[in-house]
């Protein structure tokens, strides 16, 4: 009787959210009655709030002795996620679904694993059948987006972003990759109206300031694309990806000594960079220093960029 009242009294503290409280009373049910197997269970949910994986996994291995359950088998994929076990966690995600079909966010966590190992066609299945289940996630919608990003589907994106935005996703994440995907379409107003949103919500979102830069370059405000991006470097002055756009920015203007001076930058950082390299053979070649300019295409191309045939023949014994 005593560990029913423990466990009991857990389970109100995990009503309170009160992680700790409940953690300790259903260790101290289990400590009376080991065979209360629903207490391993909560254990490990609150293990898993406390983010305290390992013990999680033990609490639900005690747990599937006797019971197996769409819950705990997907509460084991998110501990192994966690871990970084991924065929582990997918396995999970994937054995929850077969218990109960109707077990949206282990399709959602299925797409999330897909998308961060860049199956982004397998991630847009999983999150579609997440939305199947549950058209009411903003973060499903939003992810989904993502997916259609990063494949070039920007129409699509929009519709996801749009739809995540209005599930109430307000963020300056959403709001920039909305900018972006307008940018693609050349919806030139929205994509303006995107980022400034995005900057207005949050100041300190890098990729922001380099979205808007885009947006300048599309609107062949040179000038404009400088500024923009030299506002990012000021709170991220080695970002390889800014000064790259901004190098570039300031060789449509001309300006080519310091587009060589941001070209160099980026190869001090990241000597591995392709398109710093081909970015910087272009300046130099402007600058008459054709060796120079032969060599860092040479290095561009040893990296995976495939050269237009002019620069083929200028650089030719």
């Amino acid at each position: 009787m005593l560990s029913f009242n423990m466990y009991n009294t857990g389970v109100s503290y995990l009503k309170q959210n009160n992680i700790d409280s409940a953690l300790y009373c259903f260790s101290k049910s289990l400590a009376i009655n080991p065979e209360l197997s629903k207490a391993y269970y909560n254990s490990a949910y609150c293990c898993y709030m406390l983010q305290d994986y390992d013990n999680c996994l033990k609490n639900i291995d005690m747990f599937m002795k006797n019971n197996i359950t769409a819950d705990c088998v997907y509460l084991r994929g998110r501990c192994n996620h966690h871990l970084g076990n991924i065929e582990t966690a997918m396995a999970d995600y994937y054995n929850a679904t077969i218990i109960d079909g109707n077990m949206d966010m282990a399709y959602f966590y299925s797409g999330v694993i897909n998308f961060e190992t860049g199956d982004y066609a397998k991630a847009i299945s999983n999150f579609s059948k997440a939305l199947n289940i549950n058209g009411k996630k903003d973060i499903y919608y939003y992810n989904r987006g993502c997916c259609y990003k990063h494949v070039g589907e920007y129409e699509l994106a929009i519709t996801d972003f749009t739809k995540a935005l209005s599930l109430g996703d307000n963020s300056s994440q959403l709001k920039n990759n909305l900018g972006f995907c307008y940018m693609k379409t050349r919806n030139v107003r929205n994509a303006v109206k995107n980022v400034n949103e995005a900057l207005a919500a949050d100041s300190s979102f890098i990729e922001t300031y380099n979205t808007n830069g885009l947006v300048s370059y599309t609107m062949r405000n040179m000038k404009q694309m400088v500024i923009q991006l030299t506002d990012g470097l000021m709170l991220r002055p080695n970002d390889v990806v800014l000064l790259n756009n901004r190098g570039v920015a300031y060789f449509e203007l001309g300006n080519y000594e310091s587009a060589l001076a941001d070209f160099d930058k980026v190869l001090r950082l990241n000597p591995n960079d392709a398109e710093a390299y081909f970015n910087r053979g272009n300046t130099k070649i402007m600058l008459r220093d054709v060796d120079g300019a032969c060599s860092d295409w040479n290095q561009a191309h040893r990296r995976g960029i495939e050269l237009p045939e002019w620069i083929i023949e200028e650089c030719e014994p």
